[in-house]
């Protein structure tokens, strides 16, 4: 996700995507060859899915429902997978509770 931050500066282009279903694809890349491909929901705007293919594994999130908390957009279920030639792997999560700007104590940072 950190790449849609810095898309625009030099090194990097952005090329259009087949549609998956109905999200609309577009694919970051820089000059070494490094890419991710996003796929956008077109009614939200938001990022449903992105993809990071790298030495012969692709690395995957695929967002399936948000809630906002205190102006936050939280992904409450999503999916993630690992595809290599051995096969695909996939975890999915479903969030239960999310808390934000609670307090925590000092100790929290301590080296242990």
């Amino acid at each position: 996700m950190l790449v849609l931050v810095i898309f625009d500066q030099p090194g990097y282009t952005v090329t259009a995507l087949p549609n998956d279903k109905k999200l609309r694809g577009f694919r970051i890349a820089d000059t070494e060859g490094n890419a991710t491909d996003f796929f956008i929901d077109p009614a939200t705007a938001r990022v449903m899915k992105y993809l990071i293919p790298y030495n012969g594994y692709t690395f995957g999130t695929e967002n399936s429902k948000f809630k906002e908390f205190e102006g936050v957009l939280i992904p409450m279920n999503f999916t993630q997978r690992i595809e290599m030639p051995a096969g695909a792997f996939f975890a999915e999560y479903k969030v239960k509770d999310a808390r934000l700007n609670q307090p925590i104590g000092d100790d929290v940072f301590a080296i242990q």
